[in-house]
């Protein structure tokens, strides 16, 4: 039973990664100019990538209009969420409408954040 439970986890958890891992490098613009040398572009993606960890940026989206930050409003929190909960495999948001209905909860947008963290 164990086992079956552990490869049952460690497989969504997976697929989770398999798709932050397809759009990070598109919706975090990680992807450097073509003219770059191989050591240019290894430096240029690392500033890059730096500068997302900075202040945890890849988890904002700028300011609202009050002037107050958008937490956890990154376009590609969103991308991740909606491809892995509404629309992935495991499309968790059809068996429980209840919940997913008006919003993510925030445990599931949390465990979306992890896994984007995970990729720096």
């Amino acid at each position: 039973m164990a086992r079956l439970l552990y490869d049952d986890l460690s497989t969504w958890w997976s697929d989770l990664k398999k798709i932050v891992v397809a759009i990070t490098s598109s919706v975090y613009t990680l992807i450097p100019r073509t003219d770059l040398s191989t050591q240019e572009h290894v430096n240029w993606v690392e500033a890059a990538a730096a500068d997302l960890l900075d202040k945890s940026k890849y988890l904002r989206d700028g300011k609202d209009e009050l002037g107050k930050t958008k937490n956890f409003a990154h376009p590609g929190l969103r991308k991740a969420a909606i491809l892995f909960f509404y629309v992935g495999s495991y499309h968790i948001t059809h068996r429980r409408p209840d919940i997913f209905c008006k919003q993510i909860p925030l445990n599931c947008l949390a465990l979306v954040a992890t896994v984007v963290s995970s990729q720096y």
